[in-house]
C-alpha cells in the first residue's frame, strides 16, 4: 500500500484506498455474490466502505465547476 500511496502523491492524485490480493475476492465477484453482501462485517467489507466513504467525500468537495454532481432540473 505504500507504494500506492507514493504513486498517487508522485501523480498528483488523492489516494483513496486499496483492497488486499485476496483469492476470496476474485471468487466472490465471480461467483456474482460481492464480499460486502456475502460477509458485511469482514476486513474485507470494511475496506470496501471506507475506500467508498473516501470517494463520497471526495466527490462532495469539489467545485461544481468540475462535475462532481450533475445538475438536475426539474420543469
Amino acid at each position: 500500500m505504500a507504494a500506492a500511496k507514493r504513486m498517487a502523491a508522485s501523480s498528483n492524485t488523492k489516494f483513496l484506498g486499496a483492497l488486499p490480493l485476496k483469492l476470496e475476492i476474485r471468487t466472490d465477484v465471480d461467483e456474482g455474490t460481492p464480499s460486502v453482501a456475502k460477509d458485511p462485517e469482514s476486513k474485507v467489507s470494511m475496506m470496501y466502505q471506507e475506500i467508498a466513504r473516501n470517494v463520497a467525500a471526495t466527490l462532495s468537495l469539489q467545485s461544481e465547476s468540475i462535475g462532481a454532481f450533475p445538475k438536475i432540473t426539474i420543469e
